[in-house]
This record gives structure tokens, sequence and C-alpha cells, in this order.
């Protein structure tokens, strides 16, 4: 990789012909892979009628060329895949011409494509999409999409700099290379995706080890070529708008995103007060409240974060301070306050009404969390006065009443509990590590280094939880703390050895594991049945836990579906079906750590882990047999083929016609 952005460094324009020779190969294949098929197909129809030595001849060939009937029709669904219009606030009439007018200007400047369609939506960001009108080929249609939050935290000329920069994605030859290299790698990625969940298939064949030989190569390359776009857009924003609007806006992200956090973390902390959202209007005071909630240690410990981090090979964006340097701009160390936001100067007078839209928007989707929030914290404020009524208390409900202390009147509340609760156990690592947190919160950092301490020579595991209070607490609060470095160095090499054996432990699951029934609440429970039951192609899913030895606090879970392979849904990926579901799981049940995902059919071994476990879902329908599941499976699979042959044969009769 660091080759390839050396190349670009140094010769861009011999890099690009690297690029687009590359393109070649990889659409050439593609393209090649199809009309070969085809002409298979059709030479195959044509070579039947004749018999005899064609027919033999015909039928050896097919033993080299057999894998690209399962390639082509991949790479055909992948070309065709229709991508979904961005999600928002589609705007229209005067709101969408002001937006335009003031894009325009800058479109013109950067060289843009025109803009279709103009989207808000509540995200801390902007972005021009492009949409082929089908799949890989066709006219687009673009789109611009705002975060509001963006509009009222930026001025208009850094506003101006980050919409420049997204048309400079999108201008000039440049713009056009690098859009075709991105439908390609989502191409080829799709197709590689599904061709590896086929099973039964040979990696061995010819058509296969295409895409192993070129598959990294091309990845490799481009995406030197998306990092070195990120530095001409970068630079089409200066020569818009000038470099330091440009490197002000870039800035501005990392800068104002604690304030922007902290808004909306005090939005939500009304509910304690208000029973209904409807008083509720966090868009039409998202400018006076930023500016309220603005915490200059956090801003500038943020900005400090990300101009140390260094680039990495996940991410095609440099790090922000190889951008500034390219830009010829020097960091700073805090930003200002803009005078008019971005928001008032595109919308003028509407802005008001486009707020208070957004404010009743936001008031009816989160009424119902919002009213459950408030319940909770109602029940929360009841069950401390009990337990503050009440004299001496045992150990569970002295940790509950230390827990809602510091959840409703804040850490320094819950710091007499704590340290009779430490006093009480001073052999838990636990305890001893929650008591210096809370010292360490309530501004006690000196009181804070002993309990610390003693958590991690007790338990080596916390040493991670303990840097990471304190890089925090040195983020906030703008100071190191006193019982940082030197008390807590020893633990460092122990604690990094068993980083190393828990990571090996996370690493796989084998049916051999001990499994065991995960625990999960009746909420839980039902709000996972409540989710899985929209879907019709599983039979049954189990979520198992697997017990390890280091960091339980982190635990690793397992889930094994009982799938209709026949039904649409699951299609013929199943590791991406597999993935999303596990995705989906997770959002749901954050606390379930690392999770695996696998189903019965896999490896034809993993319904030994479920034996004897009650599954967490099982479906009302009844299993289809294996010969109903087959007969559709055939009735599928000829239809396909009989609509290729119509195809073939269709296309033979116009040939002879012509």
């Amino acid at each position: 990789m660091e080759d390839f952005e050396a190349q670009v460094a140094k010769e861009s324009s011999a890099y690009r012909r690297q690029v687009a020779g590359m393109l070649a190969i990889g659409y050439g294949y593609i393209f090649g892979a199809i009309i070969l098929t085809v002409a298979l197909i059709g030479g195959g129809v044509y070579i039947a009628t004749l018999g005899g030595a064609a027919l033999m001849l015909m039928i050896k060939t097919l033993k080299f060329t057999w894998p690209l009937l399962i390639v082509v029709p991949l790479l055909l669904r992948s070309i065709f895949v229709r991508v979904p219009p961005p999600e928002g606030r589609y705007l229209h009439g005067d709101e969408k011409e002001r937006v335009l007018k003031f894009v325009e200007p800058i479109r013109q400047a950067a060289g843009g494509p025109e803009i279709h369609e103009v989207i808000l939506d509540d995200e801390l960001n902007a972005a021009v999409v492009q949409l082929p009108r089908f799949g890989l080929f066709g006219p687009t249609k673009n789109y611009l999409i705002l975060g509001v939050p963006l509009l009222t935290m930026m001025s208009r000329e850094e506003t101006e700099a980050v919409i420049a920069h997204e048309f400079g994605h999108l201008s000039h030859a440049h713009g056009r290379l690098t859009v075709w290299t991105y439908r390609l790698r989502e191409t080829l990625h799709r197709a590689i995706t599904s061709m590896q969940s086929k099973a039964g298939l040979s990696w061995d064949n010819w058509a296969f080890k295409f895409f192993d030989w070129y598959y990294p190569k091309f990845d490799a390359v481009s995406f030197a070529l998306c990092r070195q776009q990120e530095y001409e857009a970068d630079r089409v924003a200066a020569k818009v708008v000038g470099s330091k609007a440009a490197a002000s806006a870039l800035q501005r992200l990392a800068y104002d995103q604690p304030r922007y956090s902290s808004y909306w973390n005090g939005v939500w902390e009304s509910t304690r007060m208000l029973k209904s959202n409807a008083q509720i209007t966090p868009w039409s005071r998202l400018a006076s409240g930023l500016t309220r909630f603005a915490d200059v240690h956090a801003s500038v410990s943020s900005l400090q974060h990300a101009l140390q981090r260094p680039s990495d090979n996940y991410d095609t964006h440099p790090s922000l301070s190889e951008r500034l340097a390219a830009l010829g701009e020097a960091a700073s160390e805090t930003i200002p306050n803009c005078q008019q936001n971005a928001l008032d100067a595109i919308f003028g007078d509407t802005t008001d009404v486009i707020l208070q839209r957004m404010d009743t928007e936001w008031q009816n989707a989160s009424a119902e969390h919002w009213r459950q929030s408030h319940d909770s914290w109602a029940a929360d404020i009841a069950r401390l006065q009990v337990l503050a009524s009440q004299g001496h208390l045992e150990s569970e409900a002295l940790s509950e009443r230390a827990r809602l202390h510091e959840q409703i009147n804040g850490p320094q509340a819950a710091l007499e509990d704590a340290k009779t609760l430490r006093d009480r156990h001073s052999d838990s690592s636990e305890l001893n590590f929650h008591y210096g947190r809370l010292l360490l919160l309530s501004g006690e950092d000196a009181s804070a280094a002993e309990p610390l301490t003693t958590a991690v020579s007790l338990d080596v595991t916390w040493y991670g939880d303990v840097e990471n209070l304190l890089t925090w607490h040195e983020q906030k609060k703008g100071r190191q703390t006193l019982c940082a470095t030197e008390l807590l160095a020893q633990y460092r090499q122990p604690w990094e050895e068993v980083c190393r054996i828990a990571n090996e432990e996370r690493e796989t699951v084998s049916v051999n594991d001990d499994f065991r029934q995960a625990n999960l609440t009746a909420e839980e429970c039902e709000h996972v049945t409540k989710v899985l039951a929209e879907k019709p192609e599983l039979y049954a899913v189990w979520l198992l836990n697997k017990p390890v030895v280091h960091f339980p606090r982190d635990p690793v879970h397992l889930v094994v579906v009982d799938l209709d392979y026949f039904h649409d849904n699951v299609n013929a990926n199943e590791d991406t079906y597999l993935a999303n579901l596990r995705d989906e799981l997770m959002q749901y049940l954050p606390g379930l750590g690392t999770v695996f995902v696998t189903s019965i059919k896999k490896h034809n071994n993993w319904h030994q882990p479920t034996e004897g476990i009650a599954p967490v879902y099982r479906s009302p329908a009844k299993r289809r047999t294996w010969w109903q599941r087959g007969l559709i499976g055939l009735a599928k699979r000829l239809g396909r083929i009989a609509a290729v042959l119509v195809g073939v044969v269709v296309l033979v009769l116009l040939l002879g016609d012509g």
C-alpha cells in the first residue's frame, strides 16, 4: 500500500495510467466472461442439433468453462444491483431553490455535476452522492446531502469548503476515474462474497484464480487512488474558498464534536423532569444549546487527539495532520464560534420553519422512548428514596444505592456507599476500581491512585479500564492525573500478555467448546422474539455463551440458526445473510460482546452445541421436509435455466434474421 502511495506522490499521471490499466483488465474480464458465456450457450444449442463429434467436443469444452456458468450470473447480479436512494428530508420549491442558489457558484468553480435532489438530514456531515440509474451503467442521479448539525456549527465559508470538497471528488477526468474505480470495487466485492458463500466451488479453476490474483492487487492500487483523491478534493476546496477556510472546516468537525454530544446528552437528561417531550424543541434550540454546552478543554483535547491520530490502511481518508500539511496550513489550538452559521446564510427567514418541522418529526419519533425513559427515571428515584430511608444495607442493596446515587445525584453522592462497599470487600478488584473511578470523577485525583492501583494489582485485567479512565479524564479536564504513569507502569507487560491470551480465546469458536445457555432477561427475550418473528426464513435461533477465562466482562456468544435456504431473503449468499443477522442482533443486544454466527447446515455439525439448550426463538411455521425443499430448489433452478435458454434462442433467431 505504501509503495502505491509513493508512486502517486512522485508521478500521479503514470499512476493513473496504471489504475486505468487495472480497470481495463477488470472490466475486460467481466464483459469478456459475459460474452464468452453467451457464445458458449448459443454455440451449445447449435452444436447439440448437430450431434456426433461436435457434441463430444462441446462436452469436453464445458469441462474447463463450466465455472463461467456460475461466475457470470453472480457478476450480472452484482453489476445491476439497485442501490436505494439516500434517506432524509427531500427539499422542494423555495427551500430547494435557496440551496441550489447557494451551491451553484461552488459547483461551477469546482467543476462538479448538476444536482438533482437536495436532502437535509440530522447527521454531522455533508455529501454529494451519485447513483447510476442501471446499476453499473447509465446516467446518474446526483444527490446533495446536508446535515443540519453541520450547517448549524459551521460558518458560510467553512460549509462552502465542505461542499467544494465533495464536488472535488466528482469533477474533471480524475473524478470519472474514481467513480469507475469505486463501482468496480463494489461489483467485485459483491461477486466474490457471493462466490465464497457457494458451497462446493473449487477455487483451483482458472475462472476463480483470476479473482485471487486480481482483486488484492486492484484493491491496493485503488485504495491509494482513493486516498490521493482526498488530497485533490481538499485542493479543490482551497481553490474555491481558500486554504484557511478549508483547514478550519476540517478542524471544526473534531473540535465541535464534544459539545454536540453534550448537547444531546443534555436534551435526554430532560426526561427526569418532563414526562412528555412535547415541550422540547431540540433543533430550534441547537445553535444556542451548542454555545451553552461548550467545553473548551474537551474540544481542545478532541482536536489534539484527531491531530495526533496517524493514517492507517483501513481508512481511505488521510490523517487530519497530513491533510492540513498538504493545504499548507498550521493546526489551530482553538476554533472560534462563527458569527453567522451556514443554516441562516442559506435559508434566511425560512430557517425557523425548517427547524420547527424537524422538531415536530423528532417529537413524534421519540415520544415513546422519551416516555419510557421518564418512567424508568421516576422508578429509579422512588427506589433510591426507599433505600435511602433504610439504615444498614446488605452489600447488594448498598451497591444498588451507590449506582442510583451516581446516576441521579452525581458521583460525589455515591462516594460514601462506594467506600463502605470497598472496606467490606477490600479484596474485590471491581469494588476498588469503582471507588477509585468515583474519586476521580469527584475531582479527588490523588486519592483515586490507591484504589485504582489496588484494583489492577488484584486483577491485572482491570489495567485497560483504568488506563482508558485516566486517558478520558485527562482529555476531559485538560490535565494529567497524578496516579497515571508511575504506579501502573509495572502492570502493563502482564496485561499485554493477558490480552494476547484473551484474544486467542475470542478468535474462533468450535463445536467442541463448552457452550451454555445465554443469560438474557425476559424483556430481552421478548424483544429478540419480536425481531426474529419478522423473518419467515428462520425456523429456529439459538443464542449460546462460550465461557472465557480472561475478561469475562467481555463475553463471547455464538448464534446458531436453522434456515430455510430456499427462501428469497437468504438467497445464495449465506455468509452475508448471517453477518447481517448478527449485526441486527448486536444492535438490539449491545451487551453480547464478541459474536459469532453460523447455521445448522454449515459443516453439518453445528447442531451438536444446541443439544439440550432451548432456542431463543422457534418459528410457529412447520419446517419443510427435505423433499419439499429439494423440489422448490429444483423448480427455481429449472426456471432460471429456461429463462436463459429462451434468451439465447431469441438471440440466435435475431442474429439469423440479420
